[in-house]
């Protein structure tokens, strides 16, 4: 009996059935090389996002100024383990808010309006790394106390996987002068900052300057020549008081044609994945950074 099954085996072998089970092992090998490739591992170092951020609003009330946020996340953030990078967006004086029925106010400008237009690029390659922003823009119904800013940052360490060495701010207009006052009581926390159309401007903006310069904080301000609303000495004067401390890291300093109502509108270029300087975009050169 064996003998025979061996001969009838042989003799099919004989008649091309080799060359079928290789085809047929050879094609399963693929199949299942493909399937591997793509259902990589989102934790993986290598792993790129290809789709737009996910973004939602959050109806939740963080304190006395901020009754909720846009929050993006990269989308196989869910079925990840690893930490992102943080990027914490303020917004000006014409998006004061509720945070909640006036939230979508924020969709109109800068870094919302991409990521609702889902032009926000998923993925950022540098220094030969990959890397995914989760995003969140607070809506505040007043002016906020930096401690109130503080504590929206403390809120997103403790609820979102955060890469505690790369949290960066950034704002526009009245945002921007956030940005840098938050950035100068809290200036061991950034990794780096970017103010656009508006700095510090209040206070003593030179001590300001020195606990930036000293704490060797990245700066890339962005401003408007002949901006009506915020005139281009300010900016001047924080950089120039800036590199009188002789900061480890000069400041980078982008003057733009007016642009917008009042001239003030340096937000969209700068914002803009498409924009560079020495082949970086604000976000690239931010991830440059780490604390």
């Amino acid at each position: 009996m064996h003998s025979t099954l061996f001969v009838v085996t042989f003799c099919y072998i004989q008649k091309g059935m080799a060359a079928r089970l290789i085809f047929i092992f050879t094609f399963c090998f693929l199949l299942l090389s493909c399937k591997k490739n793509s259902v990589a591992d989102p934790s993986s170092d290598d792993f790129i996002e290809t789709e737009p951020p996910s973004l939602s609003p959050v109806t939740q009330t963080i304190n006395d100024a901020i009754g909720g946020y846009y929050s993006s996340t990269p989308v196989h953030y869910q079925q990840s383990s690893k930490e992102y990078p943080l990027l914490i967006f303020i917004h000006g004086a014409g998006q004061f808010g509720d945070g909640n029925r006036d939230l979508p106010i924020l969709l109109n400008e800068a870094v919302a309006e991409l990521l609702d237009e889902k032009l926000f690029p998923p993925d950022f390659k540098v220094n030969g790394k990959h890397y995914s922003f989760i995003i969140l823009i607070p809506q505040f119904s007043r002016q906020p106390l930096n401690e109130e800013v503080r504590s929206f940052i403390s809120h997103a360490l403790k609820n979102y996987r955060v890469d505690p060495g790369r949290v960066y701010l950034s704002g526009l207009s009245n945002g921007g002068a956030i940005t840098c006052d938050v950035a100068a009581e809290f200036n061991s926390l950034f990794a780096a900052i970017v103010p656009i159309a508006g700095v510090s401007n209040s206070g003593d903006v030179s001590a300001k300057c020195k606990k930036l310069a000293e704490d060797k904080l990245p700066i890339w301000v962005f401003h408007n020549d002949n901006d009506v609303f915020v005139s281009i000495d300010q900016p001047k004067r924080f950089i120039a008081l800036l590199n009188g401390y002789n900061p480890a890291i000069p400041p980078k300093f982008t003057i733009s044609p007016a642009f917008g109502i009042y001239g003030h509108d340096a937000w969209t270029k700068a914002t803009n994945p498409q924009y560079s300087e020495n082949n970086m975009n604000i976000y690239e050169w931010m991830l440059q950074y780490t604390r």
